[in-house]
């Protein structure tokens, strides 16, 4: 416990955005979805673990220390920290992610699992699971739950609940953190794309520097992408910035 605890209050920074397509919106009716991080430190590794009771797919640095992951459920998951000072006794969302990867069999079981769990600190996760997509964004005290409008919906480095804005402090502790622009970006090119969206929409988006969703320069460099459609059973995953690298397919 005191590993965990110690490891949730390491100020640790990285610009990361996940974002859903609902299949009102994309050409083969299928929920997409697209999901990268930039940030200092090493590469993060890709976990396949596979027992007698769970599968599932994990990127980060340990298993740990999750940042995304699908099941052989279909449950995929990804988290985005949150700049603030709330903290409290709780569990990382690195390892909040690992337990609902290992023992999560649908949406309502990855929410109810992390509303039971006590948080140490400000998260929020994107989760979907067959054509539901939600954003459930979490402190210590208090959390809410977002759902898809106009057939997306995008989470980043910030709340979106009017309950929870207050409690975000990025600009004192992060200014750096641009996940508005981010956010902005993704959402201009959906709506650009509306009932045409693709698996090589969502590569354009992952791609656009503009917006700062993607980087292979400077403090902040893309670590991973990934592309998912809902219902297959693997990620397509790029090891930095999709610009200059290949996705690769990772079945579970």
């Amino acid at each position: 416990f005191n590993y965990m605890l110690l490891g949730s209050l390491k100020l640790t920074f990285s610009k990361d955005i996940s974002f859903a397509c609902m299949p009102d919106i994309t050409k083969n009716k299928r929920v997409l979805i697209g999901s990268t991080s930039q940030y200092h430190g090493k590469e993060p590794s890709i976990f396949k673990i596979k027992t007698n009771e769970y599968n599932f797919i994990g990127i980060g640095e340990t298993l740990s220390d999750l940042k995304c992951g699908l099941n052989n459920n279909g449950i995929f998951i990804s988290n985005h920290k949150i700049y603030s000072r709330e903290t409290g006794k709780g569990l990382t969302s690195g390892i909040i992610m690992r337990l609902i990867l290992e023992r999560a069999g649908g949406l309502n079981d990855a929410m109810r699992m992390i509303d039971q769990f006590p948080h140490a600190g400000c998260s929020s996760y994107f989760i979907s699971h067959r054509e539901k997509t939600v954003i459930f964004e979490v402190s210590p005290n208090v959390s809410d739950i977002i759902y898809p409008q106009k057939g997306f919906l995008i989470a980043a480095n910030h709340y979106i609940a009017e309950k929870m804005v207050n409690l975000d402090q990025r600009s004192k502790i992060f200014p750096e953190n641009n996940s508005i622009q981010r956010d902005s970006h993704a959402a201009y090119i959906i709506m650009q794309n509306r009932r045409k969206i693709e698996n090589k929409t969502i590569k354009n988006i992952l791609s656009n520097e503009t917006g700062d969703i993607t980087s292979s320069e400077g403090d902040f460099t893309t670590k991973y992408s990934i592309i998912y459609e809902q219902g297959n059973s693997y990620l397509h995953i790029s090891d930095g910035s999709p610009i200059k690298n290949k996705f690769k397919k990772v079945k579970i």
